[in-house]
């Protein structure tokens, strides 16, 4: 079927009559609707790739102020780390989520984290989003929040160990053709970040 939309019209400075514009319809059966133009699963991918995912930005105690070893922590003494960006861990629940639409295609993609990796040549930790959003507070308990325990010093390391702080994201979708949500193809995304922890030696002699 085709039709026309618009109206004739006379442009009276060129002189010229403005055409009808003509538009095609196909129509389908009842309860058979055509394939979308766009792939919801092609949407989704899409989606998750363009989801930003920030690095974590992470601070720490503590910060020993002494000459020498200036914003140090100590050997075998419990460091609190802890992201200043809840977005990079997902919050709470370590979930963010997007939309996309395509016509009459639509998705949600959600994605997931198990929360904040931390990892450095002597050892690390992993830690749920609810944990790495726990700042360091002399109330708090060391199962509630991001904790590691250096177990040397980092000599031979001059700026201290380089220490990486990162989230692992992977996503599901669904929408358009998919009720149930059903795991986005391709790699996870990782938000990471580096800094360099100086780990000192407390010395001490026992009589």
């Amino acid at each position: 079927l085709v039709a026309f939309v618009g109206g004739p019209t006379y442009d009276s400075v060129s002189g010229s009559n403005h055409c009808l514009l003509p538009v095609a319809y196909n129509f389908f059966p009842t309860g058979a609707p055509p394939v979308p133009a766009v792939d919801p699963k092609d949407l989704a991918m899409k989606a998750r790739d363009l989801m930003v995912i920030d690095n974590p930005q992470v601070d720490r105690n503590p910060k020993a102020a002494a000459a020498g070893v200036a914003g140090a922590t100590l050997v075998d003494l419990p460091t609190y780390f802890w992201v200043t960006n809840p977005a990079s861990v997902g919050g709470g629940n370590g979930t963010r989520t997007v939309t996309a639409t395509a016509g009459l295609v639509s998705v949600k993609v959600v994605a997931n984290t198990t929360g904040l990796t931390i990892s450095s040549p002597v050892g690390g930790q992993s830690c749920t989003p609810a944990q790495a959003l726990v700042r360091y507070s002399p109330t708090v308990a060391e199962s509630s929040a991001c904790v590691y325990t250096f177990p040397s010093a980092s000599v031979g390391y001059p700026s201290g160990f380089p220490v990486q702080a990162s989230s692992r994201w992977n996503a599901t979708w669904s929408g358009t053709g998919q009720a149930t949500p059903v795991a986005v193809p391709g790699p996870d995304r990782v938000g990471a970040a580096q800094l360099n922890v100086p780990v000192a030696e407390s010395q001490a002699i026992s009589t």
